[in-house]
């Protein structure tokens, strides 16, 4: 049955709010019919022309907000049989020449349509029939330009997807170009924005290939040096030469690399770059169909020249070698080599074939080359030198590309500067990048690529206060008179500045003006003292400043102070955030910048509803959570409206890069979660993933799920750098007795970053609920700000879920509601508080201590726990738990010094209660009584 939906709307999405339209779609004017409707889920053929595209694979991206409907029209598949139909009928005739589709592909990519005919005014013969592909974005269908009344597009069939469709279609009476298409649906959303990056910023960019051997970009890694020139003809060309002990270079060999179908060279496809950051070089032709992305960097680990080769479309690939040297074809192994004096190099990739002459290609078109050249040195000694660079294994690429971003980041932590948009200061800091990359990549100079390993330096505790005015000025002047001399120089000949030449015989020199340029400043930009660091000790509060540095502890900082605002610190190693301070106008910015904007609103207990939450509602379902004191849901971005109106935070599932966008700006999200618990082998792909979230959404923090039994995590803080720690302990089930050792070892790691928030999973327990609550409890004396409950369906009595009404509790429900309570007791007074310190009473647990003779508060009585906490203005909590799930335990804390009054939390009321204190000798006495697996919060208020 023909469906009707009358859409007269403008394009929104086209152009910002308030600017005009950079184009007309005549569909909004028009009346869309279409043969099948997905109506169950308001996918209805009206979208089409709301001027509204949802994300690839972005999932409830579709449908949010609600009250603003689908984005996108689907038939029903269950019916529709694999075809649809749209028409659209205007009132009056219109001029078309063009139509675009945009498949539906926020589920699955197959949802496109895929064959198609485009019927006018009721023809029965279509003006033009053809394929879309199976993609997000657009796809055109150019006619004849002519008057049209009704237009029908008729879908054969689709790629396999359940209810195929489209999210927007265009019909067009004029030219629109490929870029403003691409700007409706672009395919990674738009990211904050950042300070000045001083690497980065320096980059070297060329529009237009080398006409000279000299026109080319330097890499290496201070053993194997290169320079990669792209010709006239779209030939990539790489000069290899190897660095002997007594420091010269020596050319080895030249490779070059040709793609069949040719590389663009033109404006303004043509883009080479050398990027500083991982010392890479990226050719690509930005406009060809291929889209050819050619990525040369030497391995920073090991003498190997790698390319990484990706393309839209698949490609030939043609790769020989050319200039003096004993060139050879190995036939069996499928490689090329080529020998001079006492180096060789040998050229292999899996998948191709040697070819005429001294050649490898590809026998077939593929999108994704892995290349490798490697450097074999002393030849001479080597008897059968074909048969040993013909066993040559191939590098693992993802090890070599981790372990080049893990270098070269380290490599830039040890300094780096922007100071500022004054253009000598500017170009000051791009010659300092400039003069560290050379000297890393040539082996020559002052600053080594991988520095021979030393133990950090010990150093005094000392005292700092902040420089005066007068002082900063004349540091920075004095840094900037000895930079000044390297911009005097200019570029000379060369295209890069400072290029060694074609045959490596002008290598940088070992002594530079600017080298002492860092040195001047770094006491103005980290200092020293004991095991911490102070930043900004001596730097100008009405300066910009943007650095990375590191001073002799082993301690990095990368910073940005701008416009009054420290915008970006990040600390190096991350498990050393918290020994960084500030000082004088500094050291509020300091402690609030760290260690990042997020802040827990509250102490927070997540419920994961299983399949009780879409049986019986959320409306249904939050009246139960109420009844449990629950203040968290794990859902998804379906749930969000639902949560936000009944004041639930929710932790998100089910997110991509464009949920993040979409959900930036809203409060009551607390997190993304990424990932279920793995190995530290998958950490630095975390570290990527975190990395990309957060320059999309500063604010809200990912969570990957850590198994506290695969340990690891100083290397998971110092590479994926979080912003809150999850794991999972089911310490009832397995390994009890490290139960205490787990809590405390994530406190450490927690309070090393500089107090990120902890969450753990709760496993329920049907046998016993008190172990539940001793869980929870021991957690909060150890800080714990989240709670993750597994699984949670089990708090409903499940033999009594309907659909109409709030599902009942079991006894697990009630049990966890009574620890959520507490939670919510304590939630004020801990949820931003800092751990200071956990003591036990006899019998010690594993891995616990009993608090110091000289404490200034000691616990005494069987099986208790005592966790003391420095509130946001000072104040001094004390957690008291219980350790015994069997029975009720009496605490006694004996309080050295003064104290006006002991409070203790109400858990029932949350309100505070005074608590009857003695008088014993120097101190204090009070006692109260814990019942099974319990918790109790204290405020000592000193006089």
């Amino acid at each position: 049955m023909i469906r009707t939906f009358l859409y007269v709307l403008t394009v929104q999405l086209i152009s910002p709010a308030g600017a005009e339209p950079e184009f007309v779609n005549l569909a909004t004017k028009a009346r869309i019919t279409a043969s099948s409707e997905l109506e169950g889920q308001g996918l209805m053929a009206g979208a089409v022309a709301d001027g509204r595209i949802a994300p690839a694979l972005s999932q409830h991206l579709e449908f949010y907000p609600a009250v603003l409907g689908a984005k996108s029209w689907a038939v029903n598949g269950e019916v529709a049989e694999d075809r649809g139909e749209l028409v659209m009928e205007w009132k009056e005739p219109v001029m078309v020449r063009e139509v675009v589709y945009f498949g539906r592909t926020t589920w699955l990519l197959e949802e496109c349509f895929k064959d198609f005919e485009l019927l006018v005014d009721g023809q029965v013969k279509p003006v033009t029939k053809g394929s879309f592909d199976k993609r997000h974005g657009a796809q055109r269908v150019v006619i004849d330009r002519q008057p049209v009344r009704k237009l029908t597009l008729r879908f054969l069939n689709s790629h396999g997807g359940p209810n195929p469709g489209a999210a927007e279609i265009l019909v067009l009476d004029e030219e629109v170009s490929d870029a403003t298409l691409a700007k409706l649906a672009p395919a990674k959303p738009p990211t904050v924005k950042r300070p000045p990056d001083p690497v980065s910023d320096a980059d070297v960019i060329w529009k237009t290939p080398g006409g000279r051997v000299e026109e080319a970009m330097p890499i290496g890694n201070g053993s194997l040096l290169a320079h990669v020139r792209t010709d006239q003809n779209g030939l990539v060309h790489v000069t290899m030469g190897s660095r002997k002990a007594h420091g010269e270079v020596v050319p080895v060999g030249r490779v070059w690399f040709k793609l069949e179908q040719g590389l663009h060279t033109g404006e303004p496809s043509f883009h080479q770059a050398l990027r500083f950051k991982y010392g890479e070089v990226t050719v690509r032709s930005l406009e060809q169909p291929e889209k050819p992305v050619f990525s040369f960097f030497i391995d920073a680990n090991r003498d190997v020249l790698h390319l990484q080769l990706r393309t839209a479309k698949p490609v030939g690939l043609v790769v020989g070698l050319e200039g003096t040297g004993e060139k050879k074809v190995l036939q069996e192994q499928k490689r090329l080599r080529i020998r001079k004096a006492d180096h060789a190099l040998v050229v292999l990739c899996d998948g191709m074939e040697p070819g005429e002459g001294l050649e490898l290609r590809n026998p077939a078109p593929a999108t994704a080359f892995d290349l490798q050249v490697h450097l074999q040195r002393e030849v001479s000694k080597i008897e059968n030198l074909d048969e040993t660079l013909g066993g040559i294994g191939k590098v693992d690429v993802n090890g070599s590309v981790s372990g080049q971003m893990d270098v070269w980041n380290k490599f830039w932590n040890r300094g780096s500067i922007h100071l500022g948009s004054d253009e000598e200061a500017a170009a000051i800091s791009r010659a300092l990048v400039l003069r560290r990359y050379l000297s890393a990549i040539s082996g020559q100079g002052p600053d080594t690529l991988k520095p021979v390993a030393e133990s950090a330096k010990e150093v005094p505790e000392r005292d700092l206060a902040p420089w005066t005015r007068e002082k900063s000025e004349t540091a920075i002047a004095a840094a900037l008179a000895k930079a000044r001399p390297v911009l005097k120089r200019g570029t000379g000949k060369d295209r890069f500045p400072g290029f060694w030449g074609s045959g490596f015989s002008d290598l940088p020199a070992k002594r530079n003006p600017i080298d002492g340029f860092m040195d001047t400043l770094q006491s103005m930009l980290l200092v020293a003292t004991g095991r911490r660091a102070c930043v900004l000790p001596g730097w100008p509060v009405d300066r910009d400043i943007v650095a990375r540095v590191d001073c002799e502890t082993g301690l990095g900082v990368d910073l940005a102070y701008v416009g009054g605002r420290i915008e970006r610190l990040e600390v190096h190693p991350k498990q050393r955030t918290s020994e960084v301070f500030g000082i004088g106008a500094y050291e509020k910015m300091v402690k609030d910048a760290l260690p990042g904007p997020f802040r827990m609103p509250a102490i927070i207990s997540f419920l994961g509803p299983g399949w009780v939450g879409p049986r019986v509602g959320h409306d249904n379902l939050f009246v139960s959570m109420k009844k449990m004191n629950f203040n968290g849901l794990e859902g998804s971005l379906a749930d969000l409206e639902a949560a936000r109106k009944a004041g639930i935070y929710l932790l998100v599932h089910g997110v991509t890069p464009w949920t993040a966008y979409t959900l930036k700006d809203e409060q009551s999200v607390i997190c993304y979660y990424l990932s279920d618990r793995r190995k530290p082998g998958s950490f630095p792909g975390f570290g990527q993933m975190r990395g990309e979230y957060e320059a999309i959404d500063a604010y809200h923090p990912t969570a990957f799920t850590t198994y506290a039994q695969y340990g690891g995590i100083e290397f998971f803080l110092d590479v994926v750098r979080p912003r809150m720690l999850e794991y999972y302990d089911y310490h009832w089930q397995r390994q009890a007795h490290l139960h205490f050792h787990y809590l405390e070892y994530y406190r450490r790691m927690s309070l090393a970053a500089g107090g990120i928030p902890i969450f753990r999973f709760v496993h329920v327990h049907g046998d016993n609920v008190i172990k539940m609550r001793q869980t929870v409890s021991m957690s909060l004396a150890y800080g714990v700000k989240g709670f993750k409950w597994w699984v949670g369906w089990t708090m409903f009595d499940i033999h009594k879920v309907v659909e109409t009404e709030p599902p009942p509790l079991s006894d697990i429900g009630r049990e966890v509601g009574r620890c959520n309570n507490a939670m919510a007791a304590f939630s004020p007074s801990l949820a931003r508080a800092r751990s200071v310190a956990v003591y036990h009473t006899a019998p010690l647990p594993a891995g616990t201590r009993e608090a110091p003779e000289d404490f200034w508060v000691r616990p005494s009585g069987e099986h208790i726990v005592m966790g003391l906490f420095e509130g946001e203005r000072g104040q001094r909590f004390i957690a008291v738990g219980n350790r015994d799930i069997g029975a009720v335990h009496g605490a006694d804390l004996r309080i050295e010094g003064e104290v006006s009054e002991v409070r203790q939390m109400n858990k029932e009321s949350r309100q505070w209660k005074e608590v009857p204190i003695r008088k014993e000798g120097s101190g204090y006495g009070i006692s109260i009584e814990i019942d099974k697996g319990d918790i109790e919060l204290l405020e000592v208020i000193r006089k």
